[in-house]
């Protein structure tokens, strides 16, 4: 899956009656299957642009096209990966892990097989009915990673994903 931002501009805030942008004139080629990580200060817009691209922002100027089609919001086939886990806290692990195949309309049966399948990769096993709250950090960012990838995103966007992980997990991971 390809993706393409042309021109792209995004601000937050004005100072003297004119935008402050975070990103200005963003221009990038991604081609289908190619791996990139950016690298920059803190605040110079790094997860601003991956927020764009998620489809959670929109730009100020520019265009960002996936596969063709310009981005217009969030899509199951960009998934996200967030600094901090971002899960919702009246699940559990296992539904948390299960939301997007629910809203896939996958039934009951596969669900859960894929389910266990993420539960045992992350190593959370015994954790299925765990809340978010009883997780340690580490944990539920784990949570968050297999959420994201159990809907088999074509796009995946991770934002710093294993920060909150110690460094042997971060190596499984």
């Amino acid at each position: 899956m390809s993706v393409e931002f042309i021109n792209v501009h995004k601000s937050f805030n004005e100072i003297e009656g004119k935008p402050k942008y975070v990103l200005e004139d963003i221009n990038l080629k991604i081609k289908t299957g190619e791996f990139i990580c950016v690298l920059g200060k803190s605040g110079c817009g790094k997860s601003t642009m991956l927020n764009l691209l998620a489809g959670y922002l929109k730009a100020d100027k520019g265009r960002i096209i996936v596969d063709g089609v310009d981005v217009k919001g969030p899509s199951a086939q960009r998934g996200v990966v967030f600094q901090q886990h971002a899960l919702f806290p009246w699940y559990t692990v296992k539904e948390n892990i299960e939301f997007g195949l629910k809203l896939k309309k996958y039934k009951k049966p596969e669900r859960e097989k894929i389910v266990k399948q993420y539960i045992d990769m992350i190593g959370l096993q015994g954790y299925e009915n765990a809340y978010p709250s009883e997780l340690s950090g580490g944990m539920a960012q784990r949570v968050g990673i297999a959420r994201a990838l159990v809907n088999d995103p074509q796009v995946l966007l991770m934002d710093e994903p294993l920060g909150a992980l110690d460094a042997m997990t971060r190596d499984i991971m």
